[in-house]
């Protein structure tokens, strides 16, 4: 009896290790990202530490693609263009890496992003004013997938006094906060620099049930900056 018991107990024992060595060979040593991560920051040389520290502290630790939203401040060529192929039928897209590469609200936030994140993939697409919302819309359900990081590389009120641009920034937020994307589309650089991007990263986080959190501001030599994390 006390031979059986004691046999039962190994098994039992070697059982219970089996499965703790099949759980532990089981899981991924990669994990998949699967959070995203909503960002507004402005493309000013000195606010790089400022914008990395705000990476840092919520974004997702893993991120397979990055997301850049910019304005095209030359503002020609065609509504849209990236540095990438978006396959999207009737699109006025086009397709230009130098083009990208030199805008630099594209280049400062790839410089900065790409030592936190070097396995991710780092995307860009840059707007001239008034593109048409159905095209936002569009990309924005293009770029929608499971562990991307969107950064909206926007500066806000441009070229006029705090009293001004304060007001003017007040405006801007509530029609982030409130998706008037109507209203956003219409802004001129007194207010935004990109309501196009505003719209397409505003779409995101509706979709994902987030909220707008302004997590600072700056106003220094007529232009206002806005830290915005979507949460």
């Amino acid at each position: 009896m006390a031979k059986h018991l004691w046999l039962s107990f190994i098994i039992l024992v070697l059982l219970f290790s089996f499965r703790l060595v099949w759980r532990s060979s089981t899981v991924p040593t990669n994990p998949k990202p699967t959070a995203t991560g909503l960002f507004v920051l402005p493309h000013n040389p000195k606010w790089q530490f400022k914008n990395l520290n705000l990476i840092k502290a919520k974004a997702p630790a893993v991120v397979s693609r990055i997301i850049i939203l910019a304005p095209n401040h030359k503002d020609i060529g065609a509504d849209i263009i990236s540095d990438r192929p978006a396959p999207m039928s009737g699109f006025n897209l086009a397709i230009d890496k130098d083009f990208v590469k030199n805008e630099y609200a594209v280049s400062l936030l790839v410089d900065w992003l790409k030592p936190l994140y070097p396995q991710a993939n780092i995307s860009a697409f840059i707007f001239r004013r008034h593109t048409k919302i159905d095209k936002l819309t569009a990309l924005s359900h293009f770029i929608d997938k499971p562990g991307i990081l969107v950064v909206a590389s926007v500066d806000f009120a441009h070229y006029l006094d705090r009293e001004v641009s304060l007001a003017n920034d007040d405006k801007t937020l509530k029609l982030l906060q409130t998706n008037d994307h109507p209203n956003l589309s219409q802004l001129s650089s007194d207010y935004t620099d990109c309501g196009e991007c505003l719209i397409i990263i505003s779409l995101l986080a509706s979709r994902h049930g987030k909220d707008w959190q302004v997590i600072d501001h700056s106003y220094e030599d007529k232009t206002s900056y806005f830290w915005l994390s979507a949460d």
